[in-house]
C-alpha cells in the first residue's frame, strides 16, 4: 500500500488573516496511515488554536492501539468548547485510517462534508452508519482502496 499512497494538502487563509483555521495532520506507522482534517470555527487565532488541538488529540490517541475508538472521539468531543450562539462544537473533524495490510479504510466524519471516493475514475457513494457519541451525529464509512484509487477529504 505505501508505495502508492499519496497524500497532499491545502489550506487557505481567510483574506487579513496570519492563521489558517484548517489543519490537516497525517502519520505514517508501519501497519496504518492515519489522515486528520479539522475545521475551527470562525477564523484566525481562536480557530488555528482549536483545529490544531483536535488534529493532534485525533493523531496521537489514533496512533496508540490501546484506546478505543469510542475512546478517541469521546476524548476530542469532551475536550471542544460549544459555541454559546450557535450551540455547536468549535471545530469539525475528519479521519481516514488506512490498514497497510489489506488496503481497507475507515473515515470517521464530525460535522464535515463527506469524503469524496473514486473508483477506476468514477464517483462511488460510500456506505455510511451513524452513530451518536455524547450526543454528537459521528458518521462512519469503510471501504477498500486499490491502485488508482482518489479518496479526498475537504471542508
Amino acid at each position: 500500500m505505501e508505495n502508492f499512497l499519496d497524500i497532499y494538502n491545502f489550506s487557505l487563509n481567510k483574506k487579513g488573516e496570519e492563521l489558517c483555521g484548517d489543519q490537516v495532520k497525517f502519520r505514517k506507522a508501519e501497519n496504518k496511515t492515519i489522515i486528520v482534517l479539522s475545521d475551527g470555527l470562525g477564523s484566525g487565532v481562536k480557530a488555528n488554536i482549536l483545529a490544531t488541538l483536535t488534529t493532534e488529540i485525533l493523531i496521537n490517541m489514533l496512533n496508540t492501539d490501546d484506546v478505543s475508538l469510542e475512546d478517541v472521539i469521546e476524548t476530542v468531543i469532551g475536550t471542544l468548547p460549544i459555541c454559546q450562539v450557535r450551540k455547536i462544537a468549535y471545530a469539525t473533524f475528519t479521519v481516514i485510517q488506512i490498514n497497510h495490510k489489506n488496503n481497507n479504510f475507515l473515515v470517521i466524519n464530525f460535522d464535515n462534508p463527506p469524503v469524496l471516493y473514486f473508483k477506476k475514475g468514477k464517483l462511488v457513494q460510500l456506505e455510511n452508519k451513524t452513530e451518536k457519541i455524547l450526543d454528537k451525529k459521528i458518521i462512519f464509512s469503510e471501504g477498500k482502496l486499490e491502485k488508482g484509487d482518489f479518496l479526498g477529504a475537504i471542508k
